[in-house]
């Protein structure tokens, strides 16, 4: 295995043990928000027992915050099994579109952290392209790790897909200045892809081949 390899198989591992580690925080946050509720409910039937009323309203708004919780975690668990199990083949043809929801989805905490709304505009048709998905996925959690971390006054980051003639581009907006992150650059030459920045129109372009499999 060459250097080049070993180092995009490190990049790959890197990804994947930093998406699990927000995933596990994130699950963490809604099984403690569903002690808390429980907590609160063991009170209640504490109350009751000792024959003071219970008030209904109470009852229904922990009840719907554990549901709420549930369903949070669900999700989590969902699209973390869906990144999971993004390794399993090596090239096939995926759609573009619901690849960036789910790391977009899987970023949400990150830009939390820094204050940030990342928002996730669908294309109106399927896009797809024909790559090595699990790496994808990490150039995108790549782009989407700096363009965060130097986010500075910026709220919000829009993430769109626009076709091109060469093949799609992965737009973020609005973002000034190309990523220079050493592991993006080596993904975007393994994926045969390319970044440009249009700062008239505050936009980063990940120009992606629509045949990747060379990859």
């Amino acid at each position: 295995m060459s250097d080049y390899q070993e180092s995009i198989g490190a990049c790959g591992l890197h990804c994947f043990g930093s998406i699990s580690a927000s995933v596990s925080h994130e699950l963490k946050n809604a099984l403690a928000i569903i002690n808390e509720n429980a907590g609160l409910l063991e009170d209640l039937s504490f109350m009751a027992g000792k024959g003071l009323p219970l008030d209904p309203a109470k009852l229904k708004s922990l009840a719907a915050n554990i549901g709420k919780q549930i369903q949070r975690a669900d999700d989590i668990i969902r699209n973390m099994n869906r990144f999971a199990h993004s390794t399993d083949e090596i090239v096939k043809c995926i759609d573009l579109g619901e690849t960036m929801a789910l790391i977009v989805a899987l970023s949400s905490r990150l830009a939390a952290m820094k204050c940030v709304t990342l928002i996730f505009k669908p294309p109106p048709q399927t896009i797809c392209v024909t790559t090595h998905m699990f790496y994808l996925e990490n150039l995108i959690w790549l782009y989407i790790k700096e363009i965060l971390e130097r986010a500075g006054t910026e709220k919000e980051i829009t993430l769109t897909l626009r076709p091109q003639q060469e093949g799609t581009a992965v737009i973020f907006s609005p973002v000034d200045v190309p990523v220079t992150d050493g592991r993006a650059i080596d993904l975007l030459s393994y994926l045969k892809a390319t970044q440009s920045a249009n700062s008239q129109h505050r936009e980063l372009l990940i120009i992606l081949p629509v045949d990747m499999t060379a990859c």
